[in-house]
């Protein structure tokens, strides 16, 4: 009975359901489809499920597509009995995804007693190179799972295993009397994950085993499946010869776009900007059009694609203009994994690589308003495969510093009755810079002067923006400047000869404390550092009587200086952030917290004048 010593388990106390014990059993055959021989796989599930009180609710979601479908469920314990019928089919569409082939049968069960469930099915993938990726956690917490792969001797398969730290997680190798390799994983007191905010993909999180199926045996003949990343690149090489690309009807687009240009960089600028500006990026996942680009004369006169489509039109309308510029697959920061690990979990982004004197430019068709020779987070320092005809390139993005990323201001402040009169500038660089000019130029015509109001701002009520003015809006290769004049309210009091002040616009960090009972570590959008140097005219008839005192946070994690000095008639306000890393780890959330206490205080902290 897999209950026995799990009732009264107490790292479940809290918990109204569990899982006592699932088994996943994944067997293998050799199937051929129109003379084609494929590995297909066999996913046996069998779960014991219990309710620690009555009249509670489980439910389950088995994930299927095209290549993956669901064979057989059983539902069975108790007084339960239900039939098959009683699946819910649906598609299962993302919000980032514009068509996908996913799909879903969900079932629920009612727990109207104490009273364990034990449930059946199984689901068949028809080819392995679909199999990638298999996770230990669920949505509910695990006493003991079992993932055993069956493997016969015709087959050759490697594991590599992720996050496991941390976690009760077994691995035993047997082989059974009839020649056939058990590897089975048993993973013991697996908490149930939950979605948090800001936490890094689940890629990097959960424990999990990747599937690299490298060949099998047919009638003895040995066939490839994805044994090292040439095996791969060959693969996604074939889905793309095919595709029925008619560069012609490109031509006239392209000679209008690059008319005039006087070097080949402006060439490449010019059609890469045209590509940002008027191809719509929608994704589409759906089977094996998940990963064959769509042809280049379908993007153009659709105008929207996905990255393989925006890619591939890149490439062809570059190709004509005579550059060297290929398709290039590529993983994004959510994955964890590079091309030493060779199957279709490693990448899921395709760009344009153009080749100009022996320097490669990485041309991310999907990223608005970025530079040619910039690059975004999400797709620095990743390594990519680059096609070479029967061959292929491996390459890394050039990884920038945090202080790519910059905000740079200058404000001066006088006082004006009981009012900060502000002239603000503002430079922006990096990463700033692309998501203001993205986020601008997507609000309509009539709503972009108090957008822009309100960004200046920062949503701070107690500001108000008389005057903004900003350089070009569609200059993606210089920083975006602002100027702008403003009213400070509701930050001067004054109490017999003595006047209080505070001169931070921003308070940036204010309110950024860590939950102590978060799970899972924090990721930042990106790497920055913000510099803000602010200058008041102390008014004639008052001295200075107090400063807070500074602040200055030196972690491998964080930095942080804040400071008031005085110099003659004017008090200077220098405040600096620095997140040098994209990751704040969970271990280091007590020592964030306390930097956290530390700028909230320094921020109700109050300069004091008083009259002379």
């Amino acid at each position: 009975n897999p209950f026995v010593s799990f009732k009264n388990a107490a790292w479940l106390k809290d918990e109204d359901i569990a899982v006592a014990k699932n088994t996943e059993i994944y067997t293998f055959s050799i199937e051929n489809t129109e003379g084609v021989a494929r590995v297909a796989a066999t996913k046996s599930v069998d779960e014991w499920i219990f309710p620690s009180k009555s009249n509670q609710s489980f439910f389950n979601r088995i994930h299927i597509n095209d290549e993956v479908s669901v064979e057989d469920l059983k539902i069975k314990g108790g007084i339960y009995r239900v039939a098959k019928s009683s699946i819910s089919y649906h598609d299962v569409q993302d919000e980032d995804i514009f068509y996908s082939d996913a799909r879903a049968a969900d079932y629920g069960i009612k727990f109207d007693e104490k009273n364990e469930i034990n449930h059946q099915y199984s689901t068949k993938t028809r080819d392995v190179r679909f199999l990638s990726l298999v996770f230990f956690p669920s949505i509910y917490p695990i006493a003991e799972k079992e993932v055993v792969f069956e493997i016969p001797d015709w087959l050759e398969i490697d594991f590599k295993e992720y996050n496991f730290e941390g976690f009760k997680i077994v691995k035993n190798t047997t082989t059974t009397p009839k020649g056939i390799k058990r590897v089975a994983f048993t993973a013991r007191e697996l908490p149930g994950y939950k979605m948090e905010k800001k936490a890094p993909n689940a890629k990097r999180i959960f424990p999990h085993i990747m599937l690299l199926f490298k060949f099998f045996k047919d009638k003895g003949k040995k066939q490839q499946i994805f044994e090292n990343v040439n095996d791969l690149y060959s693969w996604y090489n074939g889905l793309c010869k095919n595709i029925g690309n008619t560069p012609t009807s490109l031509k006239q687009q392209v000679e209008k776009l690059t008319a005039g240009k006087k070097t080949d960089l402006e060439k490449i600028e010019s059609i890469f900007y045209w590509v940002q500006d008027n191809i719509r990026y929608i994704a589409f996942e759906n089977g094996i059009m998940g990963f064959k680009p769509d042809a280049c004369q379908n993007v153009y006169k659709n105008l929207y694609g996905d990255c393989k489509g925006m890619a591939n039109l890149l490439k062809e309308m570059l190709i004509l203009t005579g550059f060297d510029a290929r398709l290039t697959w590529i993983g994004t920061n959510d994955i964890p994994y590079d091309y030493s690990t060779p199957c279709l979990a490693v990448d899921n982004h395709m760009i344009c690589t153009v080749i100009l004197n022996n320097k490669k430019y990485f041309l991310d068709g999907t990223e608005d308003y970025i530079a040619l020779g910039d690059y975004a987070t999400r797709i620095q320092g990743r390594q990519v495969l680059i096609e070479d005809g029967k061959n292929h390139l491996l390459d890394r993005v050039p990884t920038f510093k945090f202080d790519r990323n910059q905000i740079v201001q200058k404000i001066d402040l006088t006082l004006n009755k009981m009012s900060l009169n502000c002239n603000i500038n503002a430079d922006y660089i990096g990463e700033t810079k692309t998501r203001i000019l993205y986020t601008y130029n997507h609000i309509p015509n009539d709503k972009k002067n108090e957008a822009l109001k309100e960004f200046v701002g920062s949503g701070n009520k107690n500001i108000a923006i008389k005057s903004v003015e900003t350089s070009s809006t569609d200059d993606r290769k210089n920083t975006f400047s602002v100027k702008a004049k403003a009213e400070l309210n509701h930050v001067v009091s004054v109490s017999g000869k003595e006047m209080y002040l505070t001169l931070d616009l921003d308070k940036e960090f204010e309110d950024y404390s860590m939950d102590s009972t978060r799970r899972y570590d924090w990721e930042f959008m990106y790497t920055f550092d913000d510099k803000t140097n602010t200058t008041f005219t102390i008014p004639e008839g008052y001295k200075v009587d107090y400063l807070p005192t500074a602040v200055n946070v030196n972690l491998p994690f964080f930095k942080a200086e804040l400071k008031y000095e005085q110099k003659d008639n004017k008090i200077f306000y220098a405040k600096r952030f620095t997140i040098p890393e994209l990751i704040l780890k969970k271990k280091d959330f007590v020592e964030w917290n306390k930097t956290m206490k530390m700028i909230l205080s320094f921020y109700k902290d109050q300069i004091v004048l008083v009259k002379i």
